[in-house]
């Protein structure tokens, strides 16, 4: 049986053995630091792709919430520019109260004269037909009057009758009705007190007539 006799100095083996374990933590203290560094690597690639994310969504929603914003005052413009029109047609009359006063003085006699003369407007929804059963009643939209209350003095009754038949007669006014006429004193004259009311319904059109530079009474068109 062959035995291995080591020859080599005791010192030439230390050295060898030291060098040997300097290389062996070298060895790991480069693999450890490789690991480490691929780690570190890992993460701030993981850290990169966050922020990058992070941006991304941040745009994302600053953009939904610039859009927000601007569907919001759209949509307040929208309201505005409704209500504008919505206040406008309950403004804009078809019918002039320059009409309605010329419509009086047209037909009113020069002995008949006003004391007040006041116009509103009144809205009024008027009961659907009753139906059969089973069939649906339809909504009726609700129809618009001007209505014209006018308080004056009239010497006797012809002349406050004149006044009523040439405002029952002008196509203008859709209902006249003599509220009262009772008899009073004007300046110590004996004369005849009367308020009228009169409407104009505000959902038919009217056009002013012109004829020989003076103007007539309007005159309804068809709806």
């Amino acid at each position: 049986m062959s035995t291995l006799i080591d020859l080599m100095p005791s010192r030439c083996r230390e050295s060898l053995g030291r060098r040997a374990r300097v290389r062996r933590w070298i060895t790991a203290y480069v693999c450890f630091a490789s690991v480490v560094g691929a780690v570190q690597w890992v993460q701030h690639s993981r850290r990169v792709s966050l922020e990058l994310e992070h941006a991304r969504l941040t745009g994302a929603v600053q953009q939904a919430w610039d859009r927000n914003l601007e569907v919001q005052r759209l949509l307040r413009e929208i309201q505005e520019a409704e209500d504008a029109i919505t206040r406008y047609n309950r403004l804009a009359w078809p019918v002039r109260v320059s009409d309605v006063i010329d419509a009086f003085g047209a037909t009113m006699p020069t002995s008949v004269s006003l004391t007040t003369l006041a116009i509103t407007p009144r809205e009024e929804r008027r009961a659907p037909a009753p139906r059969r059963a089973g069939e649906s009643t339809p909504a009726e939209a609700p129809k618009t009057f001007m209505v014209i209350e006018a308080e004056g003095v009239s010497p006797d009754d012809a002349g406050l009758a004149h006044l009523v038949s040439g405002l029952e007669a002008s196509p203008l006014f859709s209902k006249v009705s003599l509220d009262y006429a009772r008899s009073g004193a004007v300046d110590g004259v004996e004369a005849r007190v009367f308020r009228l009311t009169a409407e104009i319904d505000l959902s038919v059109k009217y056009s002013l007539a012109q004829t020989g530079g003076a103007a007539e009474a309007p005159k309804e068109e068809a709806p």
